[in-house]
């Protein structure tokens, strides 16, 4: 009798090593995939920081073009932006570079 309890108990024990080793081979994917996606998040957390940031950056640009193109509507400020970066003169008007002006 005590023979058909070894013969019947190593099928049983071989289960429940299979059982477990095939346990450990799940947690272990698991973890493994846990770790990849918790990495693909932290770059993807870091990539929206740079993007939010250049956002920012665009928008203050824009709201210096449309500033800048509200002003370009005004002639008054056309003409004199003209005068100063081009060195337009009006008809009898002379125009001297002074030293050290770098404009």
């Amino acid at each position: 009798m005590s023979n058909q309890t070894k013969t019947t108990r190593r099928p049983r024990s071989m289960i429940v090593y299979l059982a477990s080793l095939l346990l450990v081979l799940v947690s272990v994917f698991l973890i493994f995939d846990i770790a990849k996606e918790y990495i693909e998040t932290l770059t993807l957390n870091s990539s929206l920081e740079e993007v939010s940031q250049q956002l920012i950056n665009l928008q203050e640009e824009n709201d210096l073009l449309i500033a800048q193109k509200e002003k370009l509507s005004d002639p008054e400020y056309v003409k004199n932006y003209a005068r100063g970066q081009y060195m337009l003169s009006q008809e009898d008007e002379q125009i001297f570079r002074l030293p050290g002006s770098n404009r």
